[in-house]
């Protein structure tokens, strides 16, 4: 006896699909955002040391060279502003100066 599968009348998944990729619609920058793998020390004023993993390219904005921690910075930065925009966008707030971090101190290691 044939069971009855209720999905069986659902359209066939089409995999693989060719669409053309819009670069425009993520920003003129987004393009140009690599890293490249480093190996190497950055040493500090202090004099202390901290290996470095990567380099990483903005564009033209140029490049940086990044240790663990200040990559792991980064991210924790980006990930604020996602959420600050987001917020801010429920809100009905207009972005600006006011509605950023910098007013804030920043979280220094002893």
């Amino acid at each position: 006896m044939k069971r009855h599968n209720k999905f069986s009348r659902a359209k066939k998944t089409i995999h693989n699909q060719n669409k053309p990729f819009n670069r425009k619609k993520y920003g003129p920058t987004w393009d140009h955002i690599r890293y490249e793998l480093k190996k190497g020390e950055a040493i500090f004023p202090d004099g202390s040391k901290m290996p470095l993993i990567a380099t990483l390219f903005l564009g033209k904005c140029g490049h940086v060279d990044l240790t663990y921690t200040e990559m792991s910075r980064i991210i924790e930065t980006c990930q604020d502003a996602q959420h600050a925009a987001r917020v801010a966008d429920r809100l009905g707030m207009d972005p600006g100066p006011m509605n950023s971090n910098r007013n804030l101190e920043t979280r220094r290691m002893s």
